[in-house]
């Protein structure tokens, strides 16, 4: 490697070489470093080599940067960046006020570097273009911007292309410079394809976490605090995917899809065990929130406040005898409603009806009777007070058959006094005849005094 850039410096020592700027900042930069060159921005007019080197004081490395590119066409071409340094910052090429713009995307502070240029051959290759260049920090504005690729090969035919991509003590580091593991990335890493640990103990596994470690490890050391994602085998799981922290695993997933939260062997395909499910919109100020029924190991169905957690309104609670409470937290039936119900059609499964008032045995208790219970009992014999209701509710089933019974009795007096109404009408016809006879008597009475009057003539 060395002899390459001994070679390289010779050339520079044959060919034109100029001192194009000295940076130096003694603070922070803000934006960036946007460094400004006389180069006009020509098809065809130059082929610049800059070199920067110097040190970066912020992040302790040394400044070794080769910058390469050519116009064509109206736009960049072939343009290429080279560290020999360990300095390897996001470099950009643009266009502004028709000259070539060099921008540095770093804001380090202590900085200082020299740029020397190397040209010769074309048109723009002449002094003027590559000395007295200054430097700003500002943002950059230009148009034809291109990011350019870093592209060097070290000793060991490691690739560094862009950030870092270390080789140590057998360590591979991305990102980083010291790598701890055998492969540690310092950002987001994406994956085309999939794991295959190529270890065969049954005591292994894949796991990433909020440490910063991603890998194969041993189950000795889950016994750290860390939050983790976590695929393999054990002692007590095999080929399990789970969530964990220091407490122990919070949800897991086992070969055959059944999922546990707060148990690691679920036996359904969702098992929670320790805790409730919440479903209900973001910001609200409540929402449903199903969980264990504390007493009697049945379900509950609550509604909480979503600042506190704090129990805003029971909606149904399902006891672990099967009882069912709607708007009740102590259902004494399998069904217990503390509201109204709108529903369409009641079936009541009832054994015995009222058709006994109709058996011929069926003694009706008689209008004066019914009567005086009325007055002494404030209330139809057989059928509860308004206090026994208050206290007691009612039966359904069983109140509509004593009201039907009720109803039944009614239609017997009806028919009982249906039947007399049609005696006295016939009474009422016998008195009509009469009437009419008697009116005939009369009739002839007369007419008898009228003859007898004549007669007496």
């Amino acid at each position: 490697m060395l002899a390459i850039y001994v070679m390289v410096f010779g050339l520079f020592l044959q060919a034109q070489e100029f001192k194009s700027l000295d940076f130096v900042n003694n603070g922070g930069i803000t934006n960036g470093i946007k460094i400004k060159t006389n180069i006009p921005y020509s098809d065809g007019s130059q082929m610049s080599t800059i070199i920067l080197e110097g040190y970066n004081y912020g992040k302790a490395e040394s400044i070794g940067v080769i910058i390469n590119w050519y116009v064509y066409q109206g736009s960049f071409y072939k343009y290429t960046a080279s560290s020999y340094g360990s300095y390897t910052p996001e470099i950009k090429l643009a266009k502004e006020n028709s000259k070539v713009v060099i921008y540095i995307n770093d804001q380090t502070y202590y900085m200082r570097f020299q740029i020397r240029s190397y040209a010769k051959g074309l048109p723009h290759d002449i002094e003027a273009n590559y000395i007295g260049w200054t430097w700003a920090d500002e943002a950059l504005t230009g148009s034809n911007v291109v990011t350019v690729p870093y592209k060097a090969i070290n000793n060991d035919g490691w690739l560094n292309s862009g950030d870092e991509i270390v080789y140590n003590d057998k360590n591979v580091g991305i990102g980083t410079s010291t790598p701890d593991y055998k492969l540690e990335v310092n950002g987001t890493l994406g994956v085309k394809g999939h794991f295959t640990s190529l270890r065969s103990s049954s005591n292994t596994f894949l796991r990433l976490d909020d440490n910063g470690y991603t890998g194969y490890g041993s189950a000795s050391s889950l016994s750290d605090g860390a939050n983790i994602l976590l695929y393999g085998k054990s002692s007590s799981r095999a080929d399990n995917l789970a969530l964990r922290n220091s407490t122990g695993e919070k949800m897991t997933i086992i070969p055959n899809g059944n999922i546990g939260i707060g148990i690691e062997a679920p036996v359904d395909k969702l098992q929670v065990n320790g805790g409730s499910i919440s479903i209900g919109p973001d910001g609200g100020a409540v929402m449903p929130n199903l969980s264990r029924e504390p007493y009697e190991g049945g379900l509950a169905i609550t509604r909480v406040n979503t600042t506190d957690g704090s129990l805003n309104r029971n909606l149904m609670m399902i006891k672990g005898g099967g009882n069912v409470g709607i708007g009740t937290t102590t259902p004494d039936e399998k069904l217990a409603v503390n509201g109204k119900i709108h529903t369409k059609e009641v079936k009541v499964d009832l054994t015995g009806w009222s058709d006994f008032v109709f058996y011929e045995d069926y003694k009706l208790p008689t209008l004066e009777e019914v009567e005086n219970h009325i007055n002494s009992m404030g209330h139809l014999k057989d059928i509860p007070s308004a206090k026994e209701v208050e206290d007691d509710g009612i039966l359904l089933g069983e109140m509509n058959a004593k009201l039907l019974q009720k109803i039944e009795e009614l239609t017997l007096y009806t028919i009982a006094q249906q039947k007399e109404i049609e005696d006295l009408k016939l009474e009422l016809e016998k008195v009509d005849n009469l009437k009419e006879e008697n009116k005939e008597l009369k009739g002839l009475t007369k007419r008898l005094e009228k003859l007898e009057a004549i007669l007496k003539q």
